[in-house]
């Protein structure tokens, strides 16, 4: 798992400049002490067509979820990028904000991010909550 001193937002746009226009994802991680997320793990994206969707690989998330609690951590946000629209959900990410109720953060290669929560099938931003063990 990667752990980011000051925000996971830095390693995702380091990933995401890896991977060019495809859409990445992941999980992001905090501990129970910790006000918000401190590190990231990323999922293989398998959707059809990664330019323009993202599915998380059941077995990166199984992975991580078995990780995170043999360490303490938690699964506590989902992370995607949208490489050339804004960070805003599409109808899809709707519907999987449906099937995983947590916060979902949404970033785009231009440094821009949004983290939505799904209240009554409409999505409301809500503040993004970085954190650090190490403050």
């Amino acid at each position: 798992m990667k752990q980011n001193r000051e925000w996971p937002l830095h390693e995702i746009m380091i990933l995401q400049r890896n991977t060019g226009n495809q859409e990445i994802g992941g999980l992001l991680l905090s501990t129970s002490d910790s006000p918000g997320w401190i590190a990231i793990q990323p999922a293989h994206n398998i959707a059809e067509n990664p330019k323009t969707a993202f599915t998380l690989d059941p077995h990166d998330v199984y992975e991580t979820v078995k990780a995170a609690e043999n360490t303490g951590l938690k699964v506590t946000g989902i992370y995607h990028t949208h490489p050339c629209g804004p960070p805003r959900p599409s109808q899809t990410d709707i519907q999987g904000m449906n099937s995983w109720p947590t916060t979902w953060l949404i970033a785009t290669p231009r440094g821009e991010y949004k983290c939505y929560q799904l209240t009554e099938e409409t999505p409301k931003e809500v503040p993004c909550k970085p954190g650090s063990p190490m403050n």
